[in-house]
């Protein structure tokens, strides 16, 4: 399928077969873009050589062609509900260096989900940037953070609230502006009718209805809101062992030793 114009400053999906035409600007004595297909073809190549394999992938270039956005699917990380998925974002304008986010997908409804932490290569685009060694490190902390990522969706599972407490969820985030405030009818929409949900609903549930609205936005958009939203549910952080602190939702977000006083969830063994 061909790309397709989005909006004059937004995305545009593209094919990886196009994505390999793109060329990158010329090089200056101390700045040394990466062309895109160079990138994902190394990546590729460093995934498969530590027994990941990619199984599915899109791109969205922006900026005339500078600004990539990525997903890669990944045959590996696997659970009865999701798979590791990559997240890629890199620039040949000199505003970004090449960043790899810890994700997942869910098999039921072919959600993305991120962690909320990004991996920064070290060099950004200098001219003694060595692209396998970069993405070897960064794959690296991509499977440890994997792992983090995985521990975070079970306290997901493992958390429920009720549906006032939702509710109060759903302001906060749009409140604290992780989400375009245009998805905030869908969203709170699917929690207005009580007889519809049980007492207790799992994070995770509510989690998945987020990330299934932003399937609406155009691709660079749902990056930085998967990534803030991510954050917001402290997907990627460490947490402190079972029993010594519970789950917050309306202040998932900030610091669990620093949050506001609030209701406290229910966490279910």
């Amino acid at each position: 399928m061909s790309g397709t114009l989005i909006t004059h400053r937004g995305a545009v999906r593209i094919p990886k077969e196009e994505l390999m035409q793109i060329q990158p600007p010329a090089p200056t004595d101390t700045w040394k873009p990466v062309a895109h297909g160079v990138l994902v073809n190394t990546l590729t190549e460093v995934l498969f050589n530590r027994g990941i394999v990619v199984k599915k992938e899109e791109y969205a270039i922006q900026r005339d062609g500078n600004l990539l956005f990525g997903v890669m699917d990944l045959a590996w990380g696997g659970t009865m509900d999701y798979y590791a998925a990559l997240g890629l974002r890199t620039s040949n304008d000199k505003t970004l260096a090449i960043q790899i986010a810890i994700g997942a997908r869910v098999i039921i409804c072919d959600n993305l989900l991120m962690s909320g932490e990004l991996i920064a290569l070290k060099r950004k685009h200098t001219a003694g940037l060595d692209l396998v060694e970069e993405l070897n490190a960064g794959v690296r902390r991509y499977e440890l953070g994997y792992q983090q990522l995985g521990k975070g969706i079970e306290r997901m599972k493992q958390c429920k609230i009720s549906l006032t407490e939702v509710r109060e969820l759903i302001f906060n985030v749009f409140a604290r502006k992780i989400l375009p405030i245009r998805l905030f009818s869908h969203i709170a929409g699917n929690y207005a009718n009580n007889a519809d949900w049980p007492k207790l609903i799992s994070l995770w549930d509510v989690h998945n209805v987020f990330t299934f609205m932003l399937k609406k936005l155009k691709p660079s958009v749902a990056f930085e809101a998967n990534v803030r939203l991510g954050k917001f549910f402290e997907l990627g952080e460490p947490r402190l062992p079972r029993g010594e602190q519970l789950v917050n939702p309306t202040d998932v977000g900030y610091s669990l030793s620093q949050r506001e006083e609030g209701f406290q969830a229910r966490e279910v063994a």
